[in-house]
């Protein structure tokens, strides 16, 4: 527990209700005081070493306890420059390499709805009506069509889900998962796993559910303790989930979910990435890329880059991207895009990085404006 940079005892401190703390997630997960660097023009060749070398910027993860008892189950345009702050949830277009991204907001009254394709080459927007506008929805692909689940728009967490077949969104009337936002998402095999997030009185919630394309159906398991805003993605049969926070504490612990059971990973080596939320995570390769986050107990967001490999995590060494939480990251084309996030204090970023085998390369296409808060899913 971090109690000066601990979300919740901040909040206390300004005399807010938890109601009032549920307001926005922009709001609460930019709430501790930060410091932005700029963005760094170009990126070199980054060096993958071994994370025990980093200790000095690598604090070990923050212990786990057990997660909660959740229920099982039986057994889918023309280019044009946004011109208004935002922050975002994106996802990947039925294509192969295709790459979407919905919505988002720069703070608590700035909510957008738009909806962006990136093809491998240039960013392009969408003509589409959908979900309302929004910040914190789950997405992501099952076969030729992308899943959203609920988020925080103008009315509070949402419980509704929508599917997008790469060139309308449809919504799909089903009973689900409650209203949440920053619940983590992937696909593994069938179906897509959802995981935890907040609730409107910015409860942590920790059940585990699937999607098969026609309905959700949940998990009596027990896994991850209850936490939102945590970074997942899948390598090979294996849904990856790390850090996440609970108002309480900011979670450093490293998960895996095989389609039946949740197993807390042990890494060999002490040192993985210091316990975040907010942070970003998708494939490149054959491993995992994480990037970023907002650490509170120093009150600032992170800029570091680590790579899981199915067994440890290494830290990479070299120029990176300016530090950020809030970003969006989904796999295109066998590496890991990045766009976007929160840099300090509301300073939102409208950059697109993507990370392969030589490091981390910053592309500079024309496309969606600034925006933090965002869900992806890729390739």
């Amino acid at each position: 527990m971090r109690a000066e940079g601990d979300l919740v005892l901040r909040y206390a401190a300004d005399g807010m209700t938890r109601a009032t703390r549920a307001m926005t997630l922009l709001t609460l997960l930019t709430a501790c005081g930060r410091t932005g660097l700029p963005i760094p023009e170009e990126a070199p060749t980054a060096t993958s070493e071994a994370a025990s070398s980093t200790a000095s910027t690598a604090d070990a993860g923050a212990p786990t306890s057990a997660g909660s008892t959740v229920a099982p189950a039986s057994s889918t345009t023309s280019s044009e420059t946004a011109s208004t702050q935002r922050s975002s949830a994106s996802a990947t277009t039925g294509s192969a390499s295709g790459v979407v991204l919905f919505g988002g907001g720069t703070g608590k009254d700035s909510l957008l709805g738009d909806t962006w394709t990136w093809d491998g080459v240039a960013w392009t927007q969408a003509a589409t009506s959908g979900p309302s506008p929004r910040v914190g929805a789950a997405l992501a692909k099952l076969g030729g069509r992308f899943v959203l689940f609920g988020g925080q728009d103008a009315t509070g967490a949402r419980a509704d889900t929508w599917t997008w077949d790469g060139a309308a969104w449809s919504e799909v009337a089903t009973s689900g998962p409650s209203a949440r936002a920053s619940a983590a998402a992937a696909t593994l095999g069938d179906v897509v796993v959802l995981f935890g997030g907040w609730d409107a009185s910015s409860n942590a919630l920790g059940d585990t559910w699937t999607w098969d394309g026609a309905r959700w159906t949940e998990l009596r398991v027990s896994g991850p303790s209850p936490r939102g805003a945590a970074a997942v993605a899948t390598l090979g049969t294996t849904v990856v989930l790390f850090g996440g926070g609970d108002f309480v504490s900011f979670f450093g612990d490293t998960w895996g979910w095989d389609g039946a059971v949740w197993t807390e990973l042990a890494p060999p080596s002490a040192y993985t990435p210091v316990g975040r939320a907010a942070s970003a995570m998708a494939r490149s390769g054959d491993v995992l890329v994480l990037f970023g986050g907002n650490d509170s107990a120093s009150r600032h967001v992170l800029g570091d880059t680590w790579n899981w490999d199915g067994t440890e995590w290494w830290k990479l060494v070299g120029t990176e991207p300016a530090p950020r939480d809030l970003e969006a990251m989904a796999t295109s084309e066998g590496e890991a895009l990045m766009f976007g996030g929160d840099a300090a204090q509301g300073v939102e970023l409208d950059d697109t990085w993507f990370f392969g085998g030589q490091g981390w390369r910053a592309v500079a296409p024309t496309g969606p404006s600034r925006r933090g808060g965002s869900a992806i899913a890729g390739d």
